[in-house]
C-alpha cells in the first residue's frame, strides 16, 4: 500500500512538474494602459508605474539566462565602475582575480522588459550571450519600474511577491557596443 500511494505521488510529481514547464515558456506580456504597465506572466499579471526619468547608462553583462519568463535577467556593472575596477585590478573577471570579489559588490540585478518586440529580441540576445560567459557591453537607455501592491491580494490572476521584490526595468533602447570584451 505503501509503495502505490509514494508512486501515485510520484505521478502526480511529475504531471506537476511537466505542466509547469509548459506554463514557463509562456512570454511575458506587457500592456500598457495610462500610467500603469501590467505585466501579464504565465497565468498571473501584476501592476507597475515608471518612477522617474530615463535612464542611459552603459553595463558589462556578468551572466545571463534563458528563461524570458519574467522579464531578461541582467547582472551587469556600469562601464564606470568596470573602468575603475580593470585600473586597480587589471583582469577583474577571472575568478582567482583580487578584483573578482570587489566586482560582485559592484553588481547590479535588473530584469528587463523590452517597450517593443524589437527591443525585445536585443535583450534576450544579450541575455543568451551572458549565459556563454561572454563580455557582453552594451548600452540601454530604460526607465525603472515600481510593483504596485494590489488592493486585492487574493483576487484571481494577481502574482503575490515573497521576499524582496524584483527590480524591474522598461528598456526604450539597447544596443551591444562589444560581444566579447578582453581584459
Amino acid at each position: 500500500m505503501k509503495k502505490v500511494i509514494i508512486s501515485l505521488l510520484l505521478i502526480g510529481g511529475i504531471f506537476y512538474f511537466v505542466g509547469n514547464l509548459k506554463e514557463k515558456k509562456e512570454a511575458m506580456k506587457l500592456e500598457f494602459n495610462e500610467d500603469q504597465i501590467i505585466i501579464h506572466s504565465g497565468k498571473g499579471y501584476f501592476l507597475t508605474r515608471k518612477t522617474g526619468s530615463s535612464i542611459s547608462d552603459s553595463y558589462l553583462l556578468t551572466g545571463g539566462s534563458k528563461d524570458f519568463k519574467m522579464g531578461v535577467f541582467l547582472p551587469v556593472i556600469s562601464m564606470e565602475k568596470v573602468q575603475r575596477l580593470e585600473k586597480e585590478y587589471g583582469n577583474f573577471r577571472k575568478c582567482k582575480s583580487s578584483g573578482a570579489f570587489q566586482a560582485r559588490g559592484n553588481t547590479s540585478f535588473l530584469h528587463a522588459l523590452g517597450s517593443d518586440a524589437e527591443i525585445q529580441s536585443v535583450l534576450e540576445k544579450i541575455g543568451t550571450l551572458g549565459v556563454s560567459a561572454k563580455n557582453v557591453v552594451f548600452e540601454m537607455t530604460y526607465e525603472t519600474l515600481e510593483i504596485i501592491p494590489p488592493e486585492d491580494r487574493t483576487a484571481e490572476g494577481v502574482v503575490n511577491f515573497s521576499g524582496p521584490l524584483l527590480h524591474f526595468i522598461l528598456v526604450d533602447d539597447v544596443h551591444i557596443i562589444e560581444e566579447n570584451k578582453k581584459f
